[in-house]
């Protein structure tokens, strides 16, 4: 896990989201999943929706840092088949330095990370052009940390308690 935070010259303090191919996968970290975070799940996954989940006890710091885990199912088939194969979710964020445009190619990748990383997966191009959107359940009411490819209007569908005054 330290080795992404070096690639990618993050700030320990952010945590690094978990990415699975099903809700199981999240249940050995995650001590709580809340009735409004089961149902934007519903609504929204595979997508780009992240939810930060209130953490399970005994999960290590260096996986998450907070009082919660960021995770999310993402809908590219590829990433998919890994985490199947793998039988584990994966730690993974944008494969970008920290603070530069996000690398939707495996050329884009290779520019910016180049020899910090051992290996580029090509699946094509990225689907989404925008970061997901986050939604924090750490907090009562749950917040809306970020708006990306799922609105606030579409949120509010499945969710309509959230706080929308952190983003």
């Amino acid at each position: 896990m330290n080795e992404i935070y070096i690639a990618k010259r993050r700030s320990p303090d952010k945590a690094i989201p978990l990415l699975v191919s099903h809700l199981d996968d999240a249940r050995p970290f995650v001590s709580s999943i809340p009735p409004a975070a089961q149902a934007l799940i519903d609504a929204f996954w595979p997508g780009g929706l992240t939810l930060v989940l209130p953490i399970a006890a005994g999960v290590p710091s260096v996986i998450s840092p907070g009082p919660g885990i960021a995770v999310r199912m993402p809908a590219h088939p590829v990433v998919l088949a890994l985490i199947r194969r793998l039988g584990a979710p994966i730690a993974a964020t944008s494969a970008n330095v920290s603070g530069q445009p996000d690398a939707v190619t495996a050329a884009e990748v290779i520019a910016q990370l180049g020899r910090r990383i051992d290996m580029v997966l090509d699946g094509g191009a990225t689907p989404g052009l925008h970061p997901s959107t986050i939604v924090d359940f750490t907090a009562t009411p749950a917040r809306v940390l970020r708006v990306g490819p799922i609105s606030i209007e579409q949120l509010r569908e499945f969710a309509p308690d959230l706080d929308t005054s952190h983003r």
